[in-house]
């Protein structure tokens, strides 16, 4: 039968040590993977949210573009869509003499104050980030110049 001696004895007390030092490396490194994980995801966030605004901008462009082609276009509150890459693309209401009716996407011939202009809502989409612009042309039917006389983002 073994005996164990003082020096033997001496590694018994470093295995509990070497077990919880490696715990505390391994809880350092999984707290530094968890923090570079979020940091990434908040830069992405971000990053896609600037993409869906120029989309929307690229939208409302993209209907001023028609209407400059003909100062009668409208869609009649039927939504087009442009897909630009995948979860990527910018969706486009245009009313021309009217207000577009936000909540349905229908034109609104009773608003006051629309002769010629145009009303145009576009909402750019990356991924899980939304951007809704709204915008009013003004078409002088005169010379059929074009005029933005607002733009702004609207709530989604």
């Amino acid at each position: 039968m073994k005996t164990f001696t003082k020096n033997s004895q001496k590694g018994m007390t470093f295995l509990p040590m070497i077990i919880l030092i490696s715990a505390i490396i391994l809880e350092i490194g999984a707290t530094v993977v968890l923090l570079a994980n979020f940091s990434t995801e908040n830069g992405y966030g971000f990053k896609n949210s600037q993409e869906a605004f120029a989309l929307g901008r690229s939208g409302i462009f993209d209907a001023i573009l028609q209407l400059e082609r003909n100062k009668n276009y409208t869609t009649n509150g039927i939504v087009y869509s442009l897909n630009i890459d995948i979860g990527k693309s910018f969706e486009v209401v245009v009313c021309n003499n009217s207000k577009i009716n936000i909540a349905s996407s229908t034109c609104d011939f009773a608003a006051p104050g629309y002769q010629n202009k145009a009303d145009i809502i576009s909402t750019g989409k990356v991924v899980n980030k939304n951007r809704r612009l709204e915008a009013i042309i003004n078409i002088n039917s005169a010379t059929t110049e074009i005029k933005i006389e607002s733009l702004k983002e609207i709530s989604i």
